[in-house]
């Protein structure tokens, strides 16, 4: 298939054509710009299109919107910036409409963030014309080089710091002398920008499946700070080199495939916003490794959210202790899976954060790891490990009235399962009998 014929399948299928250029106004250009086209150049698919207009394109994108069966939304309303968002949630794709930020379009990508996203497909009723690229990112592209557009590009957003570095780890972009200097440059400014944009590209380049080149990129340009929200002065980058180690066990773990009750390991399970299952445990060994385990300062520097914030902390919590309980769980399924719920985190999470942290091979731990988490998928269908006997029992039987002691009770319970001396509802009862009295 050649380059033309490839645009046009890739178009029809995201709907662009015909339902987007139908609706051009035909007194203003239109632009496919951005990802799209460099993921186009790539052989990758794309689920995000960025288009640039001539003109205000807000009643463009809200028929589009209507074409699609989609929702839009703005932006920016001061920019006349918005987005259009439809399909399933399994397959949703983002449609994201500006005006040129300057006069001309060389202009206009000139102040985007590197070469490679500064391409731009001419978009009009019949179609679309020939692949503009004005700043030689397709060059760029098959040199494997990663190029800022201008001087001014981390200026004008320090977040270009982070996008940049997640690039180079995604496509193996060796950064140009330049552009990393004016990156370096730019470290500083991040602490400027707001905590939910830093989470964002943060939970993007965290949720690469080894995101251990970005993470020494950032090093070398001081930028771990603004991931953390501590200042050099408190960072021990020493402990960085065991945060990389660290991330290439979990490396070596997705990579093997691992079949784990007929199901993948979930590794790239989607927790809150963009942050992942695989994305949070990066972050843990980074904060681990660096010295900076504060989970409020994190979640604020990041905009976590509340459940993605519970599983950091407990993955931030999780000792080489709770290892050594790997050995001493009973043989039971059913205790198996109640030490593993215990630990209070989604158990794909507490399989990747004790591969990590085990001094053991990946081997050595993963094949326990999958005992555990197959217990736990049978055992609790449903995301929890039903309780033998419930809170009901407990206040009737019992005579406890509602409250926190109930729950310890359970736990108490909990534990003498996970212990080996409860086997049965019988013997459940008996033993909270027993601790009633």
């Amino acid at each position: 298939m050649n380059p033309h014929e490839k645009l046009r399948q890739i178009l029809t299928n995201a709907r662009i054509l015909p339902d987007l250029v139908r609706l051009i106004p035909v007194n203003c250009d239109c632009w496919l710009v951005g990802g799209a086209l460099r993921d186009c150049l790539l052989g990758l698919d794309s689920t995000d299109y960025d288009f640039a207009l001539a003109c205000d394109p807000t009643s463009l994108a809200k028929d589009y919107a209507g074409a699609l069966d989609g929702t839009w939304f703005p932006l920016d309303r001061e920019r006349n910036q918005s987005r259009v968002v439809a399909g399933p949630p399994e397959k949703r794709v983002s449609y994201d409409f500006a005006p040129l930020r300057a006069p001309i379009l060389k202009q206009d990508l000139e102040r985007r963030d590197f070469t490679i996203n500064a391409l731009a497909l001419p978009l009009h009723a019949g179609g679309f014309g020939a692949l503009l690229d004005l700043l030689g990112g397709a060059g760029d592209l098959e040199a494997k080089t990663l190029r800022a557009c201008s001087p001014l590009s981390m200026q004008e957003d320090p977040l270009r710091v982070l996008k940049g570095v997640r690039h180079a780890a995604m496509f193996h972009l060796d950064i140009e002398g330049r552009t990393g200097e004016w990156m370096a440059t730019a470290v500083p400014a991040l602490q400027g920008v707001a905590p939910e944009r830093i989470g964002y590209e943060t939970a993007r380049l965290l949720g690469l499946p080894s995101p251990v080149s970005a993470l020494d990129l950032l090093r070398r340009t001081g930028g771990v700070q603004a991931l953390i929200g501590k200042p050099l002065s408190e960072i021990d980058y020493r402990g960085l080199d065991r945060t990389l180690r660290r991330c290439e066990k979990l490396r070596t773990l997705i990579e093997t495939k691992l079949n784990l009750a007929g199901d993948s390991l979930g590794a790239d399970r989607m927790v809150e916003g963009e942050w992942s299952l695989l994305g949070l445990a990066h972050l843990a060994l980074l904060a681990r490794g660096t010295g900076c385990r504060e989970n409020d300062v994190i979640c604020r520097r990041l905009a976590l959210g509340r459940r993605a914030g519970r599983i950091l902390k407990r993955l931030l919590e999780t000792s080489s202790a709770d290892l050594g309980h790997l050995g001493e769980v009973a043989p039971r399924s059913r205790s198996r899976a109640l030490w593993l719920d215990s630990l209070n985190v989604p158990p794909e999470a507490a399989l990747l954060i004790m591969t990590a942290l085990a001094a053991g091979s990946v081997e050595d731990i993963s094949g326990v790891g999958a005992a555990l988490i197959g217990d736990f998928r049978r055992e609790a269908p449903g995301g929890k490990v039903i309780d033998l006997v419930d809170g009901d029992w407990v206040k009737e039987k019992l005579g406890r009235p509602a409250g926190p002691r109930v729950g310890q009770v359970l736990r108490e319970l909990r534990k003498a399962e996970i212990d080996g001396l409860i086997t049965t509802v019988k013997d459940a009862e008996k033993f909270l009998e027993n601790l009633g009295g």
